[in-house]
């Protein structure tokens, strides 16, 4: 049987991204939200889960409502920029919310390789 929901990860979810039948993955996520309807790291997963989908604006949105409900939850931002460098392929606002990562979360190891290549976007665009 699966973890509870305040444990992680949230098992039947988790096979779906695997497998990456996002429709299902996105039922699974906002199933298991109807029990914890403001969990940071369930909004994030479902934003994730959406941006695989293409559904940029939606991911967004549940990136937003995962910091709305934890302003820490790094995660969360993280993925907005992944979304705004390499999806929206807008530089500039990819790199306005890296520099609040980094403010706020210094420690994250990836963050330096993302910022290289957000410089190299904004050098070619």
């Amino acid at each position: 049987m699966g973890r509870s929901l305040k444990k992680g990860p949230y098992i039947d979810e988790k096979l779906y991204e695997r497998i990456e039948e996002w429709d299902r993955a996105i039922a699974a996520y906002e199933k298991a939200r109807r029990k914890a309807p403001n969990e940071p790291s369930l909004l994030s997963d479902l934003g994730a889960a959406h941006r695989n989908a293409g559904e940029f604006e939606l991911a967004v949105a549940y990136f937003k409502k995962a910091r709305d409900a934890d302003s820490e939850h790094w995660q969360a931002l993280l993925n907005w920029v992944l979304i705004e460098a390499f999806d929206r392929r807008d530089p500039a606002e990819a790199q306005r919310l890296l520099d609040e990562l980094k403010k706020r979360h210094p420690e994250i190891p990836q963050l330096d390789r993302i910022q290289t290549q957000i410089s190299s976007l904004r050098a070619g665009a």
